[in-house]
């Protein structure tokens, strides 16, 4: 092999290549994207129609089946679900791995539009959803307050989503846990039974406009009706003048009968924060951006608006994600640390302090090179390249060590440094290739996986690709390098305390196992066989899954009540439940 011996005797330009792209792997560490998950984008969309007053089967006839015969026309479909209840449909499409995301919700949506004539004009909506994989939530806060209205408290959470909209990187807002609101009708039961007007026709008059969606509730004394409205009414004072009934050259107004008012609809369900009433306002952020820089500008915004809440309102972080990176950033970090220490010292008994220093600079190199590529690749730093990273520390230090101490070897029989480096490097270097790309393959199936988990996890793969490549690439040309120049020439004149205690167990122990083996061929063999089918037999008592369970401080408390319970009585079930978790 050729390369060792031109990285040393053109050892500037082997020094600033690798300085080149160890600032690479630094600027790349510095700028590339953070988030807990993988960013992944997967080519689907959702087709939602509301179809007013239709039942399915006539929903099905004039919506369903014309769009699921043109959409049966793209290319690369894998899976395409639809389900229909009264006045909805909606159709759910996913395209075959690999499949580009824009392109395929862009055919999708000319699709859609081609036979947009044929669809019945009383459609009152017709919407394509693209998929959104990655809409993952990275901030949550909570408005709590047992005394304010649920109208402050909506008010304050609509102003704070509108600031947090305008922080860099986010891509969206949402608020939730307050209750809907409504227009109510209550009728003055006394005054339709004085002019002899029905119950039916009032809700007929209200809903006449033609096409009919969900508007709320007439409430007459204990009971409540829904009804339907139509898209026309545009504020409350058009539905009060909404004519029920003409007569004699009299008309009879909605208003004379009625009290109209903007109200909010009957909570189906609670929310509490710490066991007090909250609303909550969750933020995630763009695809490629960086979760520090893009929590900083939220947090900024978040401390800016606190100030101006009542006193009853109090804001608090209900989970921050970034928190869950930086733990696992500083997780590798300090692995990468210990894994250092521990080649440095064992390097260091095996061989020579400057030999275990040449191997402790080969670790961080390779991983910022590594990074500096997985960046190139439009990969970010989460979970799974974190992953992968910490894979590869425990594999990328075979190379260094095998080529440094083959270098001492030879400068052990009074070679010169740089002809024990040559010598030495190039002898196992092939070696070391077919030794890396052995593990580099047994990687390659799961990049090549072609579903959902595949690309959720193909940066863990990735990664330690890159990684090792980078550690084959310093150790055939860095450490030759440096191994020429730092080894001493005598370094195998002297055995140091370390190697000796090495040789005492090989001679005293392996040695003396080696020889059994080899003496007993049989026997090895059979043990051997019965320890890997023994192995395999522990596969159902281990378990299998293709991920690991969450390793979060958290759980999850479900509450089964019997069918039927009103809200109520749930709520005083969950009430216990939070007074026990919060030992009351």
């Amino acid at each position: 092999m050729k390369l060792p011996k031109l990285a040393i005797e053109n050892h500037q330009f082997t020094i600033v290549v690798i300085i080149l792209l160890v600032l690479a792997g630094v600027a790349s560490f510095l700028t590339m994207p953070r988030s807990e998950d993988p960013q992944i984008s997967r080519a689907g969309s959702n087709i939602i129609a509301v179809y007013p007053g239709a039942n399915p089967l006539d929903l099905e006839e004039l919506v369903l089946d014309p769009i699921e015969t043109a959409l049966n026309e793209l290319e690369d479909i894998d899976k395409m679900n639809s389900n229909v209840i009264d006045g909805l449909m909606l159709i759910r499409l996913e395209f075959l791995a690999g499949s580009d995301p824009d392109d395929k919700y862009g055919e999708v949506v000319q699709k859609i539009g081609s036979i947009r004539d044929e669809l019945p004009d009383e459609l009152s909506s017709l919407i394509i959803d693209r998929w959104e994989v990655s809409r993952v939530n990275i901030l949550q806060v909570a408005l709590v307050s047992d005394s304010a209205s649920y109208r402050d408290l909506e008010w304050h959470a609509e102003r704070l989503k509108k600031e947090l909209e305008r922080a860099a990187g986010v891509k969206r807002v949402n608020t939730w846990a307050f209750p809907e609101q409504e227009i109510r009708v209550a009728l003055n039961w006394q005054k339709m039974a004085r002019l002899g007007i029905p119950l039916g026709q009032v809700i007929g008059a209200v809903q006449s406009a033609g096409g009919n969606i969900p508007g709320g509730s007439i409430d007459i004394g204990s009971r409540r009706f829904a009804i339907q409205t139509s898209g026309s009414y545009r504020n409350l004072e058009d539905i009060a003048h909404t004519v029920v009934h003409a007569a004699g050259g009299k008309v009879l107004y909605l208003k004379d009968i009625a009290t109209v008012n903007r109200d909010y609809e009957d909570q189906n369900y609670y929310a509490r924060f710490n066991q007090k009433r909250a609303v909550f306002i969750t933020a995630n952020q763009q695809e490629g951006t960086n979760i520090y820089d893009v929590m900083e500008g939220l947090k900024s915004r978040i401390a800016a608006y606190e100030g101006s809440l009542p006193k009853e309102i109090a804001l608090a972080y209900v989970f921050d994600q970034s928190h869950s990176v930086s733990e696992r950033v500083n997780g590798f970090f300090a692995n990468l640390m210990q894994g250092v220490l521990l080649v440095g010292v064992i390097v260091l008994l095996a061989m020579s302090m400057r030999a275990a220093l040449i191997v402790m600079m080969v670790i961080p190199t390779s991983i910022l090179i590594g990074l500096g590529l997985v960046d190139f690749s439009q990969y970010g730093l989460e979970q799974m390249s974190i992953a992968g990273l910490v894979i590869a520390l425990g594999l990328l230090v075979d190379n260094a060590i095998v080529v440094t101490e083959n270098v001492s070897r030879f400068l052990a029989q009074g070679l010169s440094r740089k002809d024990a480096a040559v010598r030495g490097t190039s002898q196992i270097g092939w070696a070391v290739v077919s030794s890396t790309a052995t593990t580099v393959l047994a990687f390659l199936p799961i990049i090549m996986m072609q579903n959902t988990s595949g690309d959720f996890i193909r940066s863990m793969p990735v990664t330690v690709v890159f990684t090792l490549s980078a550690s084959l690439l310093v150790s055939l040309t860095l450490t030759p390098y440096l191994s020429s120049r730092f080894l001493k020439t005598n370094g195998g004149s002297r055995i140091s305390a370390g190697q000796q205690a090495l040789q005492s167990f090989v001679e005293r122990y392996y040695r003396r196992q080696l020889n059994f083996s080899l003496e007993r061929p049989k026997t090895t063999l059979a043990v051997a066989t019965v320890v890997f089918f023994g192995a395999l037999a522990l596969f159902p008592v281990v378990g299998v899954s293709f991920f690991p369970k969450a390793e979060k401080p958290q759980f999850i408390i479900n509450i089964d009540t019997p069918q039927g319970t009103s809200l109520d009585r749930t709520d005083m079930a969950a009430r216990y439940v939070e007074s026990v978790l919060a030992g009351k």
